[in-house]
């Protein structure tokens, strides 16, 4: 892995407070905008060296993008439809011939449940690829199976400490 990706990784937090400090100004925000497009980029860039490092491959960072697109979905999709719902029962008290469009609702929130579930299961399945990218750090360090744990909980932590151990 690059050395400059395993520094980016440990300033990422610094360098988004500092632009936030600097470009807080209105006429600023599509400078500030365009500077945190370029580091999420250089960011993403960084964790997939870092999957890649461990013989994983490297569509893993991508997989916490799609699942907020869906969950972006789900939720719109399910606030409009109870808004939707809540519209629909007002005027179904009123007109008693209105009633049969609110089955439609049903579908539209079965709709964006599925589509939440289907997000909970790809984050899931990103999270599961970390502990597995980060055991075989561990591995590779030769170390034991409680830094190891530490560093699957607690990877902010612990992988910094790789960095202060002697080399062979």
């Amino acid at each position: 892995m690059p050395e400059w990706t395993v520094k980016f990784q440990y300033l990422y937090p610094f360098i988004i407070l500092i632009i936030n400090l600097i470009f807080n100004n209105i006429s600023f925000i599509r400078l500030k905008s365009m500077i945190m497009l370029t580091i999420e980029v250089i960011s993403l860039i960084s964790i997939c060296f870092y999957f890649k490092s461990v013989n994983m491959s490297a569509f893993w960072p991508f997989i916490p993008i799609v699942a907020t697109i869906i969950l972006a979905m789900g939720i719109s999709s399910s606030i409009s439809s109870s808004v939707i719902s809540v519209a629909d029962k007002a005027r179904a008290s009123v007109d008693a011939n209105y009633s049969q469009t609110m089955d439609s609702n049903d579908s539209t929130h079965n709709k964006a449940n599925a589509l939440m579930f289907i997000a909970l299961i790809l984050i899931a399945a990103y999270l599961l690829a970390c502990a597995v990218a980060n055991f075989k750090v561990g591995k590779e360090f030769d170390k034991g199976i409680l830094f190891i744990t530490g560093l699957i909980v607690l990877p902010f932590i612990f992988k910094p400490i790789l960095g202060y151990q002697k080399g062979d």
